[in-house]
């Protein structure tokens, strides 16, 4: 039985504000994609320093992201296209970026090495594997941008570069998603309305990634069938389970649980709490080594049966962000963006 698509998007937009604020240039709606050599820089495989890194930011994420509804996110999605901002950022700005994604300052060029391999390692186009994660930078065809920035975006983030006159909201609409679109599988059709296209917007930094696997021991339909499920409000519903085997998790006094093989590389891990804890002070008692012990599990054989379902989510990311350090990057802030563009009567900031 192949598994439902899980998919996530990050957006980040950055707003310019002063004498950028209304212009207007010429009617051409047509998107000028710009080529960046690709080819100065071969990328490193990831060392054990940024690993942890990688671990760490998305422990940290969810547990700031959590509330009470089901909570969906995508840690590499929000870790890459929060890279692609550290080159454009200075100062403060920039150093907390660094703590945030690599635990110290004066590491963007590890920063940047790291998400250059994820670009390379994560896809994946194979039978029962189709794993696509992509970034773009689209920005205001007058907006004076600094070369270094989109030459570091394209050589180490892959990214799609843009200019495109954002005068022509409908159009610009339309091309952003268009490409949200391609690089969701077509599971996202919009993610910007023409509407949200305003004269203050320069830059628009977006970052999607799409996972599609099929498990490696199909599960047949026979072994999908109603069994009761409690919530966390102590309701019992009937639901459709699925049920076939897996390996054994355990970590005395939190939780049990278990892992599932996809095809390729990635596993389905799964978590239940241990009597008298909940799935919020599980979240906060997580570890990165208890992520590498799950990664690392001993393999002991498991029945396991657990529940069919489907999500969806949107998260804003502004108050999780700021909690983790992020002090002088949004609107009203000081961010310093002086390395992403360049004007004598203009200062860009986050949105």
């Amino acid at each position: 039985m192949k598994r439902k698509i899980i998919l996530i998007i990050a957006v980040m937009i950055l707003a310019g504000m002063g004498i950028f604020f209304g212009l207007r240039q010429n009617q051409s709606t047509d998107s000028e994609r710009l080529s960046h050599s690709t080819e100065k820089t071969a990328y490193q495989p990831l060392e054990e320093e940024a690993l942890q890194a990688v671990a760490q930011f998305s422990l940290n994420l969810f547990q700031n992201s959590r509330h009470q509804e089901n909570t969906l996110i995508s840690p590499i999605s929000l870790y890459t296209v929060l890279g692609l901002t550290a080159n454009g950022a200075d100062g403060s700005t920039l150093e907390q970026l660094e703590i945030l994604l690599a635990g110290r300052t004066d590491t963007l060029s590890s920063i940047n090495q790291t998400c250059q391999a994820l670009m390379k390692i994560l896809p994946s186009d194979q039978r029962g594997e189709r794993i696509q994660l992509a970034s773009s930078v689209w920005f205001r065809n007058d907006l004076a941008v600094h070369d270094t920035f989109l030459e570091t975006s394209s050589t180490f983030y892959g990214a799609q570069i843009c200019r495109t006159d954002f005068s022509n909201a409908r159009s610009t609409a339309e091309d952003m998603n268009n490409w949200v679109k391609k690089h969701t599988d077509g599971s996202i059709q919009s993610i910007v309305s023409p509407e949200e296209i305003t004269s203050d917007l320069m830059v628009s930094l977006y970052s999607a990634i799409s996972f599609d696997c099929c498990w490696e021991t199909e599960i047949p339909e026979s072994q999908v069938y109603n069994e009761t499920f409690i919530t966390q409000n102590g309701k019992e519903i009937s639901i459709p389970f699925l049920h076939g085997t897996g390996m054994y998790l355990e970590k005395e006094g939190l939780y049990t649980g278990f892992q599932r093989l996809y095809q390729g590389a990635y596993t389905f891990t799964g978590l239940l709490p241990e009597d008298g804890i909940s799935p919020e002070m599980l979240a906060q008692r997580l570890t990165v080594k208890d992520l590498q012990n799950l990664a690392d599990c001993d393999r002991k054989k498991a029945l396991t049966a657990f529940p069919e379902w489907r999500m969806e989510d949107s998260t804003d990311f502004q108050e999780s962000l700021k909690a983790l350090g992020l002090k002088n990057f949004f609107t009203g802030t000081d961010a310093d963006l002086s390395k992403m563009s360049f004007s004598a009567n203009s200062t860009l900031e986050i949105s």
